[in-house]
This record gives C-alpha cells, structure tokens and sequence, in this order.
C-alpha cells in the first residue's frame, strides 16, 4: 500500500463538482501532496517479477526472458529480471539448460512442467508450488488452506495495550499452536474456527482466541479460489 500519486487525486477531486458544487478531502499534508510522484508508478516496476516472468517465457518460449521484457515501453531493471529467473530456477520451474558437454548455461531457459503449470496459477509463484505439491501430495485442503492464510493477512488479532493483555494474546494463540511451526497453527486455528457452526459460537471463539473473523472469511473465500485454480488446470 502507497499513496496515489498527484494525477489520480487531481482526477478524483474533478468528481466533487460534476452535479453539484463539493469539496474533495486528500488526506495527506501539504508536504507530502509535493513529494507525491506524478503518476503512479507501473505495476511491473513495483511487484516482484517472478509471474511476469513466467508469462513471458510461456508467451515467447525461444526468446530469453530479460530479452521479452526488456521490449516493454517501461521495461524493469536487468538486476530485478536476473533475480526473477534465478528465483524461477531455484524453485524448479525453470530448467537452465545446462550443456552437459560444454559444461556451461545454454542461450536459452526452458520451462519445466512445475513452471508450465505455475504459469497457469494467478498466484505467486512460491504460493502457487505450495498448492501444486500438495494437490500432487493428497494434500490439497490443508494445503490450500495454509497458502490462502499466508496470502491473506494473519487471522491473530494484535490488539494494543499492557504487557498483561499481550501476554494473554499470546497464550491464546499458543493454545491453537501445533509443533511449532507457525504454518500448522494457521491451519489449525482455521480448521477449529470451520468446524463450528454456530454463527455465535463462532465469534466466541475468535474472542477466545483473539482471531478476526473477518480475516478467516476472507481466508476461506481465497482457499476457494484455489481450489477453482487448480481444477482449472486439472490438479484437483
């Protein structure tokens, strides 16, 4: 999350006066309004580049990445690009194609079925191989579960106030904590909060534990997108 940029909120203060006479609020100092950019900012020069890469590799097979976006009207650093692939090569979806006889990189990466398949996915890449490993696993409800929560914010409330209420939100969470790992106790949270039925007994529940309710909607809603992404590309 960022501030608009100058342009969009001089668009927007244009409504205030289109039917009758208003005033347009911008929340932001005089200060601030100076230092604002212009326009914004284009998505591909703010985002990490690993999906872009992907589609682009899916797009122009036989052309090397860095050479496909670099033909974009704004296109993104090389640095960032390089760090794109290399990320893409260490998860496994693509292949370096490395000369075995020469012992050195081919001039161009390949797609592997893992990327063939991650290109498929609107999700990021690391998310998207989660989901992918546990469809392939038996494993797809739990591991969608955990990539919806890790895509969405933290379910656990971190209301402010004294050492004693902080201490009090940590052991509620403890009591939903499984081996450790912050994962688990995401899924289980999740899973114990599904389980009930009662619209009431929900939101005790989530008082209890210092859950939001609405971030475990939220998270439910985004595990069902999943599930329809990877029936889409027959994972599940």
């Amino acid at each position: 999350e960022d501030y608009a940029p100058r342009g969009s909120l001089t668009q927007r203060r244009g409504r205030a006066g289109r039917v009758r006479a208003g005033v347009a609020i911008h929340l932001v100092s005089s200060h601030r309004y100076a230092a604002l950019p212009p326009q914004q900012t284009p998505e591909l020069l703010r985002v990490p580049l690993e999906r872009a890469a992907l589609r682009a590799k899916r797009l122009f097979p036989e052309a090397l990445i860095a050479d496909t976006l670099a033909a974009l009207p704004q296109p993104p650093a090389l640095g960032a690009v390089r760090s794109a692939t290399a990320t893409l090569v260490s998860l496994g979806a693509l292949d370096p194609a490395v000369d075995r006889a020469a012992g050195q990189a081919a001039t161009s990466e390949a797609l592997t079925p893992l990327g063939c398949h991650l290109a498929a996915l609107p999700l990021d890449v690391r998310i998207g191989k989660l989901c992918l490993l546990g469809a392939m696993l038996g494993a797809a409800d739990p591991a969608t579960t955990i990539a919806a929560a890790l895509t969405c914010k933290s379910p656990f409330a971190a209301p402010f106030g004294s050492p004693g209420v902080r201490a009090e939100v940590d052991l509620a969470k403890l009591q939903l904590a499984v081996g450790g790992s912050d994962h688990l106790t995401l899924l289980n949270a999740y899973e114990s909060w599904r389980a009930i039925r009662s619209t009431k007994e929900r939101a005790a529940f989530c008082q209890q534990h210092f859950l939001s309710s609405r971030t475990l909607d939220a998270i439910g809603a985004t595990k069902d997108e999943l599930h329809a992404a990877l029936r889409e590309i027959g994972m599940a």
